[in-house]
């Protein structure tokens, strides 16, 4: 049975582009939507069984109309090729109450034939042109499903991470009784299952879905939902494509393109795998996804220019239709030189221009508000400042996160 698995399109991210004159839309929302019709059309062209979409389907819980009809335009071909179209709810997805529909529902609401959405931890049987096939899902869970729980008001952050992590691995072990108990019936003896999961497994390499978040996710250990019972794990959540199990498989695809500097060394694919009873192969697809290039330029103690000038040069393959930054340092003396609107001319056949980032090399102050300054790290300061004003310990893991998430976004 032949499996298409993709996740984190995030239709709707619109940074770092202009707009196309011709269609009035930005331009990188095209470059989302250019992927997921590549997509579709591999699933169509290779007569695929089920499409597999593992969370954050738009970019936030509120797409636009427009994002909305676009979304459904590919979705309704796979309907019209009689593909069934699995939707799991991510993060990005869900509704702030959970009174509110998820942006997805209205597939659901409008009984859109082939078409699944799993908003809640079911296991579905799913009829394809190859036979039945069982997909259990296990969406985002939100803070609140821990909140309501009698004495949640008194919990720490990291005893609310657990206790959501204790949810999601006993959602896993339902599930899987509950392919045992489908499996007893004849017609479903051979059918293959699949779990499907918009979480974050510690043992994944982080992408930039830790930037576009706030706080911290439950990490969940992979062992303790990959269980035997699935054949296939398809995981939604991380940005950077990765394997973290060989069997059963347990595999992010990734996102479809890339959302900001954190994914530039990132290749995009997505996901087609051969799924059996008790055995799955998988092969990653790639994508022609936008280039986003850094151009950093050393301080030689020279003109801040020219130096910028030539390494635009040394990159100019790289530079050309890419979404671009330029970060160049220079000292205090000679950061008058620096003219800007120079470089920019010499980045005319990039995309976008991201920014043009001027670091200054500053004299370093021995000492602010009484710490020493010198030879200590940004996170070592940060570790005297949280001393000093006395910040409680459970409030400072926390912060360092944020700053390691920030610091990671600027490298």
């Amino acid at each position: 049975m032949k499996i298409v698995h993709t996740a984190d399109l995030h239709i709707g991210m619109e940074t770092h582009g202009p707009v196309n004159p011709h269609t009035g839309l930005p331009r990188r929302l095209e470059d989302f939507l250019k992927a997921l019709e590549c997509i579709v059309d591999t699933a169509i062209e290779e007569h695929a069984d089920l499409v597999v979409m593992a969370g954050d389907i738009y970019k936030n819980r509120e797409p636009s109309p427009t994002h909305q009809r676009l979304f459904a335009r590919q979705v309704l071909r796979l309907v019209q090729a009689r593909i069934p179209v699995f939707l799991l709810a991510g993060n990005h997805d869900l509704p702030n109450a959970v009174s509110r529909a998820t942006s997805i529902d209205i597939f659901r609401d409008l009984e859109v034939p082939g078409v699944t959405v799993a908003r809640d931890v079911k296991c579905w049987t799913i009829d394809t042109a190859s036979g039945p096939i069982m997909v259990s899902a296990i969406p985002w869970v939100t803070r609140s499903a821990v909140l309501s729980m009698s004495g949640a008001n008194t919990m720490s952050s990291v005893r609310i991470d657990e206790e959501l992590v204790r949810v999601i691995v006993g959602s896993a072990l339902d599930l899987a009784e509950e392919v045992i108990e489908h499996r007893k019936k004849p017609t479903m003896q051979d059918a293959p299952s699949l779990l499907v999961a918009h979480v974050h497994a510690a043992e994944a390499r982080d992408g930039a879905e830790r930037l576009l978040t706030v706080g911290t996710d439950p990490l969940v250990p992979i062992t303790s939902i990959a269980l035997d019972t699935f054949d296939y794990v398809a995981l939604g959540h991380i940005h950077s494509h990765q394997k973290l199990l060989v069997k059963p498989p347990a595999v992010y695809p990734g996102s479809i393109e890339r959302v900001n500097f954190g994914e530039e060394k990132e290749e995009k694919v997505f996901i087609v795998a051969e799924v059996s009873r008790g055995h799955a192969e998988w092969e990653p697809r790639t994508l022609s996804a936008r280039k986003f290039v850094t151009i950093d330029v050393p301080d030689r103690s020279g003109d801040p220019t020219e130096e910028t000038l030539r390494q635009v040069e040394r990159q100019r393959n790289e530079v050309a239709d890419a979404v671009v930054r330029v970060r160049v340092k220079m000292s205090l003396q000679n950061q008058a030189l620096f003219d800007e609107s120079r470089v920019r001319a010499a980045l005319s056949d990039a995309f976008w221009i991201a920014g043009i980032n001027r670091e200054v090399d500053r004299p370093i102050r021995d000492r602010i508000a009484g710490m020493t300054v010198e030879g200590r790290t940004s996170l070592e300061l940060l570790d005297d400042y949280f001393a000093e004003k006395q910040i409680p310990e459970t409030d400072r893991v926390r912060l360092r996160e944020y700053a390691t998430r920030l610091a990671s976004a600027e490298s």
